[in-house]
């Protein structure tokens, strides 16, 4: 269980993609959040995986595996950068 940091790591939202990511990086996020002052964090929810190791929740979401297909999927080298982009909960959309 290595810690590989923020820039290993994507974020989405909608349920639409999935993937892979250790309890060490999952720990390590789950803290920068609760740290956190950024407001768009709060009452929010997103899906957390490595970059590299990031897979459809469903066939027909194959599509968005590529960047520029309509689903915000976020990276960065600091957590910062990673959650800046984060939105808060609302309903989401998404075609299969």
């Amino acid at each position: 269980n290595i810690i590989q940091g923020p820039s290993a790591l994507e974020i989405s939202q909608g349920d639409v993609l999935a993937g892979f990511v250790s309890r060490a990086d999952v720990a390590e996020v789950a803290v920068e959040l609760a740290l956190s002052s950024a407001s768009n964090l709060k009452n929010t929810a997103c899906e957390l995986y490595y970059r590299n190791k990031v897979v459809p929740v469903d066939k027909g979401f194959k599509k968005y595996l590529q960047d520029g297909a309509g689903l915000d999927r976020l990276y960065g080298e600091s957590y910062d950068e990673l959650f800046q982009k984060i939105k808060p909960n609302y309903d989401y959309l998404v075609d299969a």
